[in-house]
């Protein structure tokens, strides 16, 4: 994962959380109150749902690759082009097939891992395609809430906040920017140790051009 990336992404919304708060201090308090509550924290929140949607990708990624290179049913040497059809082929299978190839390929992790990145999944796939930012019936299923409410856009919504704290087991009170803080740990931790158990396959020697004309641009 893009670590040093997500870290300097959090810091800057971090930066404009805190440059927002400093200026509410100049205003009357209840003033104060609607800008935060409006404008300030809903935008905030806002640009932490898209670091969320960058780490859901970057993981994603990470673990296609990783599972393309795994020795698990071919030890055999794999060429490059081979290597790019596996993660192509892998990328092209619908979720839930995808899940149990990636199973199969990569060692066994705990369940509550695999339903963690799926939730991080939901979240993003909510954000990114209901044209008002509202939590799906489905992601609302996985944060144990229910679905029979009306419930605010994900920025301003203190019980998808509820929930993923719940999840994340950091507190039901747990702020945006807590919440990705414990999300990139937990998806960094995670490809650690699929890392560090995946046998790999090694690439086979090939011939490669020098002529610049035929390099990757």
């Amino acid at each position: 994962m893009n670590t040093k990336l997500i870290k300097a992404l959090v810091k800057l919304v971090k930066s404009e959380e805190q440059n927002r708060e400093r200026a509410r201090k100049s205003m009357p308090p209840d003033a104060a109150y609607n800008q935060a509550i409006f404008h300030d924290t809903p935008l905030t929140n806002e640009l932490y749902l898209l670091v969320l949607l960058f780490v859901w990708h970057d993981i994603e990624k990470e673990i296609v690759l990783l599972a393309a290179l795994s020795a698990v049913r071919n030890p055999s040497p794999i060429t490059r082009d081979d290597y790019g059809k596996e993660v192509r082929r892998l990328e092209g299978l619908g979720q839930d097939k995808r899940r149990k190839e990636l199973e199969q390929l990569l060692p066994k992790i705990d369940t509550r891992a695999w339903d963690f990145l799926d939730t991080l999944r939901l979240l993003a796939n909510s954000f990114k395609h209901d044209p008002f930012d509202k939590p799906k019936a489905i992601l609302l299923k996985r944060l144990g809430l229910p679905g029979n409410m009306n419930y605010a856009s994900l920025s301003e919504s203190g019980a998808v906040r509820f929930g993923l704290g719940r999840v994340l087991a950091i507190g039901d009170d747990a702020e945006f920017s807590e919440i990705v803080d414990a999300v990139y740990k937990s998806c960094d931790r995670l490809l650690f140790l699929l890392r560090a158990a995946t046998p790999l396959r090694s690439f086979e020697y090939e011939r490669v051009s020098m002529n610049p004309d035929t390099f990757e641009h």
